[in-house]
């Protein structure tokens, strides 16, 4: 796959602008080159705080509202920029290929993309990178894919904002351009690189410098504020100023024993209800007197208080008795006249019952502090998170080996909760900074106040580096895209133009030739015919391009099949050359492209030792190895095997001429004994 450098064609002094579109907040960097020192031109944030349960057109028009106001409150004039999707929404995939398939990375690739991406690949954007390696070993290489209608979705809204998209990056690896900025790989170095986001957690890990491992997962900064949302009742954004007043990852919460006590609280709430049985005995007869008295402690939830009550009751008659025995004979006759109930008239007596709430009040009081209601609503979000992070840690090392991670580096909104840092660290066994994606770049820190907020433009640092072509990760899901449509605008220019010159010559032609206004317009309608004809021999042009590029590829092999060809040829007559007279040959292998093994049999021990000093001398053979020689009865021919490898650049240097190898025979014919 071509790369197309949408920056050098278009000029040096081009400004492209590096735009992190989240939906909790929008981020710009703006970078420029100074004497070969990048440098922090332009920055701009603003805050979203997107509520996930409103509609997508209204989260769109928001955003795209945001997008304008960023650009206008930072004087911001460029229209270029480059943009980030998330990870979650593209299919990435490290693949490990032969050593020899680098030469014919466009044809692996195709064939990888076909097996790897559910979907047809004319309905996708696809683009892939292979990374640095050594010569002889495997192909490491980064294929990403995005369907062609998310593409065309982030295009249209950067394109409502009144912006051009140069590229369109993954964050995942705008993020792993960022870190790795102008920083030298150390050896044995491997680094996790985890960006929190508002809706995705991107993890990378790259093992000395190279980048080996991408992953999305579904844990993030709106699930911590939805959680705290949820907890306190309130709205989405004062749970996320919540979320960054109050939020702190190792506070231990102890919300349950602190919501316990207001229930051990009522027990001691409890003896005072045993004191009202000896109100009750006052007024033995009237126990609907009594029981409003205890309506109020009713709504203190103990339903259990009214047991407790009623046997202390029948322990109180035998008090009575001897207290007042003829007083209740006499009063319990009232007691039928109890059917007519005035009682019930005691809702009256309610106000005693106002009494009470005032009491309730200081019992509800012993609330929970903002700090251990936020800490207890995000701790079972940041298990989650820590659970996918670990998930992904475990696989890369099942993948590479056992790898262990030497160091992790956060960033992202999410990266600025409180003590995140040291919560990661000591479930992960491993240090944990916070990343500086503006570590290696110049800028004044008096004018760009950022400290508090620089992991949060880790990602948008890195697609403007992007844009200067500073990465060392270069894949675009949007280059073909790009060319297609230049393509079509340039196509809609040129008709523009011819249409207004046609116009043009109308008018002129109406002005200043009044009876050759005929002629002009049969003129114009021929103009009109020559475009039109023009736009079937534009594809025909393409095609036959398309065409040329097959045969000239064709050729190349070919021509690589007829220098192979010649090469062997050479060989053949090179050892025919080198191997006396005296020896010969029985079978001939080819096991590998440059390698050959013979099984021969020679007159003499000396013929073969007479061989092996011929063949180092040749130009052609290197690394011979001699297997071990077969010791014949006597009057019967040498047996032995040998292998060599035949060099890939052969110096033509000078043959043993015919007397010197008639020579040599004759040496060997008088040294040893002939056999058959």
């Amino acid at each position: 796959m071509k790369k197309i450098s949408l920056f050098k064609t278009l000029g040096k002094a081009k400004a492209v602008l590096g735009l992190d579109i989240g939906t909790s907040s929008i981020k710009a960097i703006l970078l420029k080159v100074t004497k070969e020192e990048v440098e922090l031109a332009n920055v701009g944030m603003v805050e979203l705080h997107l509520d996930p349960t409103i509609e997508n057109k209204e989260k769109r028009a928001k955003v795209i509202e945001g997008i304008k106001k960023l650009l206008e409150e930072n004087e911001i004039k460029t229209k270029d920029v480059v943009i980030a999707v998330p990870g979650q929404s593209v299919i990435i995939r490290h693949r490990k290929l032969p050593s020899g398939a680098r030469a014919r990375l466009d044809q692996v690739i195709k064939f990888e993309a076909q097996n790897q991406i559910p979907f047809p690949l004319d309905k996708v954007g696809m683009d892939y990178q292979a990374l640095p390696g050594k010569e002889g070993e495997e192909v490491k290489v980064i294929l990403a894919a995005m369907k062609r209608e998310l593409i065309d979705d982030h295009l249209a809204l950067v394109e409502e904002a009144g912006l051009r998209c140069e590229v369109i990056d993954i964050s995942s690896l705008a993020l792993y351009n960022a870190l790795r900025y102008k920083k030298p790989p150390k050896e044995a170095e491997v680094v996790a690189l985890i960006d929190i986001g508002a809706t995705t957690t991107d993890i990378s890990i790259h093992r000395d410098g190279i980048l080996e491992f991408t992953r999305s997962a579904p844990v993030a900064g709106n699930d911590l504020t939805e959680a705290i949302q949820t907890k306190l009742v309130v709205s989405f954004s004062e749970a996320e100023k919540l979320k960054r007043e109050e939020g702190d990852a190792l506070f231990k919460a102890q919300e349950k024993p602190s919501e316990v006590p207001p229930i051990p609280e009522k027990p001691p709430e409890m003896p005072p209800t045993p004191e009202k049985p000896p109100e009750i005995p006052l007024a033995p007869e009237k126990p609907p007197e009594a029981l409003p008295p205890e309506v109020p402690s009713t709504p203190e939830k103990p339903p259990e208080v009214i047991p407790p009550e009623i046997p202390p009751t029948p322990e109180t008659p035998p008090e009575i008795p001897p207290e007042k025995p003829p007083e209740k004979p006499p009063e319990i006759p009232p007691t039928p006249e109890t059917p007519p109930e005035m009682p019930p008239e005691k809702p009256p007596e309610m106000p005693p019952t106002p009494e009470k709430p005032p009491e309730k009040p200081p019992e509800v009081p012993p609330a929970l502090n903002p700090t251990t209601q936020v800490a207890s609503a995000l701790s079972p979000i940041l298990e989650n998170l820590f659970a996918e992070i670990r998930r992904s840690l475990n696989y890369y090392r099942s993948q590479s080996e056992g790898a262990k991670i030497t160091k992790v580096i956060l960033s992202g909104g999410g990266a600025r909760l409180k003590n995140l840092d040291r919560f990661l660290s000591q479930r992960l066994g491993a240090p944990v900074e916070i990343a500086d994606p503006l570590s290696r770049i110049k800028y004044d820190p008096s004018t760009f106040k950022l400290k508090e907020i620089l992991p949060s433009f880790s990602v948008s640092v890195g697609l403007a580096l992007r844009a200067l072509e500073l990465g060392e990760i270069k894949i675009s899901l949007l280059p073909q895209i790009v060319k297609e449509r230049a393509l079509i605008q340039t196509r809609k220019r040129n008709l523009m133009i011819a249409a207004g010159l046609g116009v043009a010559i109308i008018v002129f032609s109406g002005l200043l030739f009044l009876q050759q206004l005929q002629q002009r317009e049969a003129r114009l309608e021929q103009i009109k015919a020559e475009l039109e004809k023009i736009k079937d021999i534009v594809p025909k042009v393409e095609k036959l391009k398309k065409e040329k590029a097959a045969v000239e590829k064709r050729m190349k092999v070919i021509t690589g099949l007829l220098t192979e060809k010649a090469r062997w040829l050479d060989v053949l007559l090179e050892m025919t050359k080198v191997f006396p007279s005296s020896v010969w040959i029985k079978s001939l292998s080819l096991p590998a492209k440059d390698s050959a093994s013979i099984s021969a049999q020679a007159s003499s021990v000396e013929a073969v030792s007479n061989l092996m000093v011929r063949l180092n001398k040749s130009p052609y053979f290197e690394e011979i190895d001699l297997g071990s020689i077969q010791t014949p009865p006597e009057g019967e021919a040498v047996s032995f095997p040998m292998k060599w490898k035949i060099k890939k650049v052969v110096k033509k240097v000078a043959t043993l001429s015919a007397d010197e190898a008639g020579a040599e025979t004759a040496k060997e014919k008088a040294g040893g004994q002939v056999r058959k």
